[in-house]
């Protein structure tokens, strides 16, 4: 593929990191878009001396006698520095880390997010939501992708099976667009305008529901802002935007911001009139 092979060694790289449960590092792997490693190396805490071992299973007599990771600071910055994208899932989380272990100039890389890349390219179309039920794992069963190295969850066998679900989506993504001459930069600029087009729809169509007028069990009537349609409600309306249309018609009912829902006194013909006001048909 065109677009991987403009790249020079070290350009694009996955890196993955595995924390003990108060975020000290114990794990971390670098590797080449290439699936080359550049670096992998477990570590000493400086201050705990147990931790949980799920998900990673690393143990303290695994990084007995290891270099602390401030040791190790200079080499990683040697190939942040050397980098132009950094690829990964969730990688926000390892960014947030590695700055608070004081590697610099993390900001100024663009992160190709794995989770972006599936959902876009072939996780919208077979049922998945952007935002839920989407993990590493997940992603490997459907693109059926298996790397034969330490097992799940340490650092250097999910940076690799991110990187080949990645090489994966980038093909079909370079096949559909009709990209096959492209380089790296034009096939991701290409996916973020598309993502962009396609996350706005996500959210438009994410934001959409009902804002139903209801009477619970108690007898207190309220609006309440739903994705779906209340089985048993006294009135309700169809909005494009349940949030905000929650939060105008609180500041006409009661002249206050309200989220969540709206507690009335009673139902009146003025309820029913400003309801009906939101309605987006």
């Amino acid at each position: 593929m065109k677009a991987t092979e403009s790249l020079k060694r070290g350009e694009c790289i996955g890196l993955d990191a595995e924390f003990t449960g108060s975020n000290e590092m114990l794990e971390l792997a670098v590797l080449d878009l290439s699936l080359e490693p550049l670096f992998e190396s477990l570590f000493t805490p400086a201050r705990s001396r147990r931790w949980s071992k799920v998900p990673h299973g690393i143990t303290p007599a695994m990084v007995k006698g290891k270099p602390k990771f401030a040791w190790r600071v200079p080499r990683v910055q040697r190939i942040i520095d050397r980098c132009r994208y950094m690829v990964g899932f969730a990688l926000e989380n390892d960014i947030a880390h590695l700055r608070a272990e004081r590697v610099e100039r993390l900001e100024t890389k663009r992160v190709l997010d794995l989770r972006d890349w599936f959902w876009l390219i072939y996780g919208r179309h077979h049922g998945f939501d952007y935002r839920e039920g989407v993990g590493l794992t997940v992603i490997c069963d459907e693109l059926q992708v298996t790397a034969d190295t330490n097992g799940p969850h340490r650092a250097g066998y999910d940076t690799e099976c991110t990187l080949r679900c990645f090489l994966m989506l980038m093909e079909r993504f370079v096949e559909r667009q009709g990209l096959p001459e492209a380089e790296f930069d034009e096939v991701v600029g290409r996916f973020d305008s598309e993502f962009d087009t396609a996350m706005a729809e996500y959210r438009r169509a994410a934001a959409a529901g009902f804002l139903s007028l209801v009477v619970n069990d108690e007898g207190t009537v309220m609006i309440k802002a739903n994705k779906e349609r209340p089985a048993e409600c006294i009135e309700s309306v169809a909005v494009a935007d349940r949030h905000e249309a929650l939060t105008a018609l609180g500041r006409r009912l009661t002249g206050r911001h309200r989220t969540g829902r709206i507690i009335l006194p009673a139902v009146t013909p003025e309820v029913i009139t400003e309801l009906r006001r939101c309605s987006c048909s």
